[in-house]
């Protein structure tokens, strides 16, 4: 998972520095990607950066799928994807989801946000990609009880969470991995491996069930 590349244009919440990476980063990462065999890891963006694009870009010239989860809210504001980069994104082949309308903690969203946060801003989104949105990035990965059930019921085939670790192929609920300024290749190839330590492994298992139940 990442969130932008590059310098960042506008201001950012407090901590969203930490997922700001390098482009001498990405490209590494991207790089050491295109030589590992097939697999069913992905890569991930949230957001809606302008920094996206050409993200994307570079992905396509290695061969590299991703999906790009925007913000209806911020669409063609200063640093953030216009109409048409998003339309640029679906003529790369790459798949474009949502992440909400403003970035707000779901949790907290009261139904009227909700539907206009999920359904009403989904059907937005469609209307720019020309094409249903089928997949869905959860905001801070921060969902409750009534959230998950809120999107148990949506349309959505794909709900993407922050809950690190690995996911079943054909999952609905997809776990992703967050890519940190401070990360290396190396790093990101031991979580392309799976690797963790127990006490790690165990939390990823055990967080996903509380949250579900509060």
């Amino acid at each position: 998972m990442f969130h932008g590349i590059g310098t960042p244009v506008t201001s950012m919440e407090p901590g969203e520095q930490d997922f700001w990476i390098d482009w001498g980063a990405f490209d590494s990462i991207v790089a050491k990607c295109a030589e590992l065999p097939p697999q069913s890891d992905r890569f991930t963006f949230d957001d809606g950066n302008a920094s996206d694009l050409e993200a994307a870009r570079r992905m396509r010239s290695h061969g590299i799928d991703g999906s790009f989860f925007v913000l209806v809210g911020r669409i063609g504001r200063p640093g953030y994807l216009a109409a048409q980069d998003i339309a640029e994104l679906v003529g790369l082949g790459m798949e474009v989801g949502l992440h909400g309308r403003d970035h707000v903690d779901w949790r907290e969203a009261d139904d009227a946000t909700l539907f206009s946060e999920i359904d009403q801003a989904a059907q937005e989104l469609s209307v720019i990609c020309g094409r249903e949105i089928g997949s869905l990035a959860i905001p801070y990965g921060a969902y409750d009880r009534r959230v998950w059930r809120y999107l148990e019921r949506s349309k959505f085939t794909r709900i993407y969470t922050s809950d690190r670790g690995a996911s079943a192929p054909r999952s609905r609920f997809v776990r992703r991995n967050p890519v940190m300024r401070w990360h290396t290749v190396e790093d990101v190839e031991a979580i392309l491996r799976g690797e963790a330590p127990m006490l790690a492994r165990l939390r990823r298992w055990v967080m996903p069930q509380i949250k579900r139940r509060i």
